[in-house]
């Protein structure tokens, strides 16, 4: 009975060490665990920025600016092209200030109560990089917004030998301040090169921004 007794008392020492030496193998293996996943976890944050990636500018595509920041609307739209089409009418302007992406958005700004119609993109189907979108229905995809709701046109002009060949219009609903997702189907059979232009009455402001064309698949 007596040996039963300091058994009995020794089984009650040894237990509470072995738990705890049994906590404190696991607590230092959670600690070495947690520890290196906090260090590098640590290394990504110190890496990372609130911008996206900006990839490398290519020199040779008129989609990038000098600093490596892409932006849609110059891909359709920049001084080199608008020449090429030869085109002297009213464009839109670039503003670097209210974008949706990129760096800037095309303005058109109508300052009086009459009609406005301005150029914002071109197509130019003899160049062999674009030439794949003749007699193919493509689509035309923008995001746009105005200062003050408006209900405007987008007109499409095809030229060839730089005459009128054809032209096709739709109306867009414009929300103020909200940008909305236009697109618009269209088959191009036979031109040169397809101008896009917005139309419509009054003062008001219009930006286009998140310009892609290409074939509707």
């Amino acid at each position: 009975k007596g040996n039963k007794n300091i058994k009995s008392d020794l089984a009650k020492m040894i237990i509470p060490l072995i738990i705890v030496v049994v906590v404190l193998f696991i607590g230092k293996k959670l600690t070495n665990f947690f520890g290196g996943d906090l260090q590098e976890v640590s290394g990504d944050i110190n890496g990372a920025t609130n911008e996206d990636s900006i990839p490398e500018a290519d020199t040779n595509n008129p989609n990038e600016s000098e600093n490596g920041r892409v932006d849609s609307t110059s891909k359709y739209f920049n001084n080199e092209l608008i020449n090429k089409v030869n085109y002297t009418g009213k464009t839109a302007e670039i503003d670097e200030e209210i974008y949706v992406e990129g760096y800037k958005s095309l303005l058109i700004n109508n300052e009086s109560e009459d009609k406005i119609k301005s150029l914002f993109a071109s197509v130019d189907f003899t160049d062999p990089n674009y030439s794949y979108l003749l007699k193919q229905q493509i689509g035309i995809s923008a995001k746009i917004k105005s200062e003050t709701d408006l209900s405007a046109l987008i007109v499409l002009e095809a030229y060839k030998d730089e005459n009128l060949a054809s032209t096709f219009h739709t109306k867009v609903e414009i929300l103020n301040d909200m940008w909305s997702q236009t697109h618009i189907p269209i088959n191009v059979t036979n031109a040169d090169f397809l101008n896009i232009y917005i139309e419509y009455d009054g003062k008001n402001k219009v930006w286009v921004d998140s310009l892609y064309i290409d074939v509707i698949k």
